[in-house]
């Protein structure tokens, strides 16, 4: 761990606690703390977790992913991973090679032609004009847990490369702690006896309606779209609905 040297020694110390809480870290209250202590190092805006099925990924389907948002766009992500940005990502494409951490605004100045061009306009329209991004694979169960920092303006520095390399595998295991289980029921796909009703809001929830569009869409109070939605969402162990949409796209129950 030649790279640690990189880092001034209170730093060091503080990456070194955080570790160790996040490690031990057994649901997302506690991974939350962990995650804005990181933020607050790598002095950014916000960033994101996701722990995702690679199996998905290797074959260019859209996967099943959970993901834990700190001050960072949800619906980012949606069309991030809805539009399958990922697939020439001048970020992850490197990262998915490498296994080294990626600084977004470096990445961007190799593009050569359209590939990754698409990925870098969706991140600078929601105002994420720097970044990081790491990955952890987790080869017994071929999951993924991708790491993100990002903001207007992220260090491009060793220091940050340092606590990248460090941090995130140990983010990445305790992420995969928390969601693998739901990640095993998910893929027990015959076991979802998804409703007719719910499949229909699973639909208007793809098209980005709101509980409120879609009671009056269906003609139905706010209170029952809502309990159909939470009843969808355990079924798919979802953690929100943008993750349920995604689940849905990845069983094939949305066209």
């Amino acid at each position: 761990m030649d790279y640690l040297k990189y880092l001034p020694k209170r730093d060091l110390i503080s990456l070194l606690e955080i570790a160790y809480e996040i490690r031990i870290a057994e649901n997302l209250c506690t991974f939350r703390s962990c995650f804005n202590k990181l933020k607050i190092m790598m002095l950014c805006e916000g960033g994101f977790c996701v722990f995702a099925d690679k199996e998905a990924l290797d074959n260019r389907q859209i996967p099943v992913f959970f993901s834990h948002t700190q001050d960072f766009s949800e619906e980012f992500l949606k069309q991030y991973v809805n539009g399958r940005c990922h697939e020439n990502s001048a970020v992850i494409t490197p990262l998915f090679k490498t296994w080294r951490p990626q600084n977004w605004r470096a990445a961007w100045d190799r593009l050569k032609d359209g590939n990754g061009v698409r990925s870098m306009r969706l991140a600078k329209a929601y105002g994420y004009l720097d970044g990081w991004t790491h990955a952890n694979y987790h080869p017994g169960n071929t999951t993924v847990s991708v790491v993100t920092f990002a903001g207007e303006k992220v260090e491009n520095n060793q220091r940050s490369m340092a606590i990248m390399r460090y941090i995130v595998p140990h983010m990445a295991e305790s992420f995969s702690s928390i969601f693998k289980n739901n990640l095993s029921r998910v893929r027990e796909g015959s076991r979802l006896r998804v409703t007719p009703r719910e499949l229909e809001i699973l639909k208007w929830l793809e098209d980005g309606k709101s509980t409120w569009d879609i009671s009056v869409i269906l003609s139905r109070s706010e209170r029952v779209v809502k309990w159909h939605v939470n009843n969808l969402m355990q079924k798919l162990c979802a953690q929100n609905r943008t993750q349920a949409v995604a689940i849905g796209l990845r069983l094939g129950l949305l066209d």
